[in-house]
């Protein structure tokens, strides 16, 4: 499982060293509410590629970047592809 969470940031001590997942690492994946309120939980995603996107409807970059998540999303989704979206900061 691979995802990708953009805009995360957490203030820590200068004695902490947050540690952060590599590009391809399978993460451990939380119960997600996506837009149609169904909840997406980590189960119903063993085995899956799932690809996670976080926008904010004010972000003119998630703007641009729509358009082609829906586009990769319709070329992977026949390979099992799962795709769920989170809007941040209503």
């Amino acid at each position: 499982m691979c995802a990708s969470a953009m805009g995360a940031s957490s203030v820590m001590s200068q004695t902490q060293k947050e540690e952060l997942p590599t590009v391809g690492s399978r993460l451990v994946l939380p119960e997600i509410t996506l837009l149609n309120g169904e909840v997406l939980k980590p189960e119903q995603t063993q085995g899956k590629l799932v690809v996670i996107y976080w926008w904010a409807s004010w972000c003119p970059f998630c703007a641009l970047q729509s358009p082609e998540i829906q586009k990769l999303h319709a070329q992977y989704q026949s390979k099992g592809c799962s795709k769920g979206a989170r809007l941040v900061g209503r």
